[in-house]
């Protein structure tokens, strides 16, 4: 493949016994969308890559679980009015079992499928933006060859945050469950401990975003350990971490509100338009958060450095 330079300087390149600037918030959004324009040749060639497959497994699933839904409905219609029909019962909740036994397997496959493509779209996503934001030239070639020798890293770190992710929402309905009241104080509780929750959710999401750009970026630093250093790297910078994730967040969330008001009727339309947005607000997000892991290391007076590229900045 041909060769794509980024003819950029670093986005950090303080002079010799100077502060680096630190950024806020906004400031953090700018520099993710100056460094998307200025990258712009690899983050089309991403997006282009990424998008058919993504809305082609992302509606296909949609369309086949529809599909089996219908089938398993059509079926407890039947149980309903033929329940005395020893025979006829019997084969119908043995083609309700077999159906959700093909939705299983199904969701299954269509997951490790969308993970992969979000895991290369995530990885060349952050390499390519971290190595802009150091002004360092990328290739297609070293952006693959990258991809091949760190995949283990980011995969196993991912695989960390899923079941951390299971865990926490499995142990909040728990909580909820056992403290709830009886009487008219149950919504306001579940309203204030949902509240509650999403928060926790939000920073500890935050959290583990960076724990991943650290697996993709960083050599030898992976699974646990990059998620330790993740907690430990955003000191200092907690407030501004959950504020980007909430930002992302309501943005994912109007741009769906917002597509299904413009679509109402078309749904095919609608989720096609919905899935392409949740998928760019998606890649955005990985370029936010690769800005702000450099932010971060800005703050502990860390270097500013890419895998196989000198450092740009240090404090130390």
């Amino acid at each position: 493949m041909a060769e794509t330079r980024n003819d950029m300087q670093p986005m950090d390149s303080p002079i010799a016994g100077a502060s680096p600037v630190m950024l806020g918030i906004l400031g953090i959004l700018m520099a993710a969308l100056k460094l998307t324009w200025k990258n712009k040749k690899f983050m089309l060639s991403i997006t282009v890559l990424v998008l058919p497959p993504f809305t082609l497994l992302s509606l296909g699933n949609k369309f086949l679980v529809f599909i089996l839904m219908s089938d398993v409905a059509s079926k407890e219609a039947l149980l309903l009015f033929d329940g005395n029909d020893q025979s006829k019962t019997e084969h119908a909740l043995a083609g309700i079992q077999k159906d959700f036994r093909i939705l299983v397997g199904l969701e299954l496959c269509f997951l490790i499928a969308l993970w992969m493509v979000v895991l290369v779209a995530m990885m060349t996503t952050v390499y390519s933006s971290a190595m802009a934001y150091v002004g360092k030239d990328c290739t297609h070639k070293g952006m693959l060859s990258r991809i091949k020798m760190t995949l283990k890293r980011p995969a196993i770190t991912w695989f960390y945050v899923s079941f951390f992710t299971a865990a926490y929402i499995v142990f909040i309905m728990v909580l909820i469950w056992l403290v709830l009241p009886e009487g008219g104080a149950f919504i306001a509780l579940v309203a204030l401990m949902s509240f509650l929750a999403l928060v926790v959710y939000l920073y500890l999401a935050a959290v583990w975003t960076l724990g991943l750009i650290i697996a993709i970026i960083e050599d030898d630093c992976y699974g646990l350990v990059a998620l330790s250093k993740a907690g430990e790297l955003i000191r200092g910078r907690k407030v501004q971490g959950f504020v980007l994730m909430l930002f992302l967040t309501v943005i994912a969330l109007a741009l769906y509100v917002w597509t299904d008001y413009l679509t109402p009727v078309a749904s095919s339309a609608f989720n096609l338009l919905a899935v392409i947005q949740f998928c760019l607000v998606k890649l955005f997000a990985f370029v936010v958060y690769t800005v702000f892991y450099y932010e971060c290391k800005k703050t502990h007076g860390e270097k500013l450095e890419m895998h196989g590229t000198s450092p740009v900045g240090s404090n130390l």
